[in-house]
């Protein structure tokens, strides 16, 4: 099948368009902007992708990556949420949320969407496990990162309408070798953090020198 961008080469992957689940749609377009589902049923259709590559459940892959952003754009109510999880680490509420906000994320309550979207996706869509946990994830990677956090994660990094050098690249690698594309992405979110002089993400860290032992020149062999 033809593809509708000019630019792209013949060894890149055609990858289908989804539609948004019946039971997942109304609540997606209340809670997100328009341009986040679009983003959101791009992220889908290449995990869905991705899992058929990879023998991991497509249906369970779209779904997860319709729901990723759940709670993308709720703001100061991604605290307010946490709390009432109680995610808190003090047992009084701090004004700048640093209560349920870990040191490294650097009092930025963004990063506290995928573990919501993943307590909704467990809780109202009956989402299994292994895929909540890879939405809770999805942004910053984990140590012993799985099949389904690496599809999510890859997904919603490379995915039709992300922008970049190297998203084309990470895209094709991924139908490949799906570890070695997850490495690349997170090394290059470390380079961008430490360009940034921001906090490094501890998660982050974990998965990136976890990523290395598995799939990159540091990669450990068994006698």
């Amino acid at each position: 099948m033809a593809s509708r961008r000019k630019d792209r080469t013949s060894t890149d992957r055609f990858v289908e368009p989804v539609a948004i689940d019946a039971d997942i749609e109304p609540i997606l377009r209340a809670r997100i902007s328009a341009k986040r589902v679009i983003h959101s049923m791009h992220v889908a259709s290449l995990a869905q992708e991705l899992a058929r590559c990879h023998g991991v459940d497509p249906d369970s892959a779209r779904r997860a990556g319709l729901l990723h952003d759940l709670w993308r754009e709720a703001g100061a109510g991604s605290v307010l949420e946490a709390r009432r999880r109680g995610l808190g680490r003090a047992m009084e509420f701090d004004e700048d949320g640093s209560d349920v906000l870990e040191d490294w994320m650097d009092g930025n309550p963004v990063l506290l969407h995928g573990a919501l979207a993943a307590y909704e996706a467990r809780e109202r869509f009956a989402l299994p496990q292994v895929w909540c946990d890879a939405i809770a994830f999805h942004t910053t990677g984990r140590g012993g990162m799985t099949i389904e956090d690496m599809v999510i994660q890859v997904a919603d990094h490379a995915c039709e309408g992300r922008r970049g050098d190297h998203v084309d690249e990470w895209r094709r690698t991924a139908f490949e070798d799906l570890g070695r594309a997850t490495l690349a992405m997170i090394e290059h979110l470390v380079s961008n953090l430490l360009e940034a002089k921001a906090m490094l993400w501890v998660p982050t860290v974990e998965a990136r020198n976890d990523l290395m032992t598995r799939f990159g020149p540091r990669k450990r062999t068994i006698a």
